[in-house]
């Protein structure tokens, strides 16, 4: 399968990367437009920042963000739209209005997501985080992680689990969740490694994160936080990943990555 690309809509306030810019219904709408139009195969909405310095949020609150804008694109766009949520409740909404693809940075953490996913037949990005995160996005950040296969094992063991709770195999799809719970050194070692290493399809999202600044082996370089925010060291990551087999991108920018596709 060649490599394929979400695009990402972050419908909140508090986003680490546009600040909530697309917190106006108006703006997101042409947002997800010109989403699929610069090449991104997928759009990848999400209401909940994962900003170590912004607290989670409910399900009710995350359901209140997406009314005005997720049930407008499942309709207009079927088989497009992903659903960023670790929240069943959340799910369960969606579910009226169409069948997104699951992403869940948890890794289905919640026993009642795994059930909605079965039931369902959804398409599942399944998340790893540390182990002390309990399944709480900001909490993966209170832990670094440094050893590629306890990742891997963790998230092998996680997808394991699943498929044995009946999530089928052909629907998953693995992300080691990039800038979660990891030493900068492992976020590279996993970028370039990662895909090679597993009988599944890996996702990678590591636009704009903070790794970018620093070299392979985890020193910040000079202005690195503003070499994150550039293309080069965006294609740079990209590039890897495409080289391991990566199947997907999860990426702020797709016309960015044409070269790759």
């Amino acid at each position: 399968m060649s490599l394929q690309l979400f695009g990402i809509l972050n419908f909140t306030p508090d986003s680490f990367f546009d600040g909530g810019k697309n917190f106006a219904i108006e703006t997101a709408f042409a947002s997800a437009k010109k989403i699929l139009e610069n090449n991104a195969d997928y759009i990848d909405v999400g209401a909940e920042a994962t900003n170590p310095f912004v607290g989670a949020i409910t399900a009710d609150d995350e359901i209140n963000r997406l009314k005005p804008i997720l049930a407008a694109l499942l309709i207009k766009y079927p088989n497009k739209i992903s659903l960023d949520t670790y929240h069943a409740k959340t799910l369960r909404w969606a579910l009226e209005f169409g069948k997104p693809i699951l992403n869940d940075v948890s890794g289905l953490y919640d026993p009642e997501m795994i059930k909605l996913a079965a039931e369902q037949d959804l398409i599942c990005i399944v998340g790893h985080l540390p182990p002390s995160a309990l399944g709480i996005p900001v909490k993966s950040h209170e832990e670094k992680m440094d050893s590629f296969d306890e990742v891997k094992n963790q998230l092998l063991k996680r997808v394991s689990y699943l498929q044995k709770s009946g999530i089928k195999k052909r629907n998953i799809i693995l992300d080691p969740n990039i800038g979660f719970g990891k030493t900068m050194r492992l976020n590279w070692q996993l970028v370039k490694e990662f895909s090679t290493s597993v009988d599944y399809p890996v996702m990678i999202g590591a636009s704009h994160k903070r790794f970018l600044g620093f070299d392979e082996n985890g020193i910040e370089l000079p202005g690195g936080q503003e070499l994150r925010h550039q293309k080069e060291a965006n294609l740079k990551a990209a590039y890897y990943a495409e080289q391991s087999g990566a199947t997907y991108l999860r990426v702020h920018e797709p016309e960015w990555y044409i070269e790759l596709l």
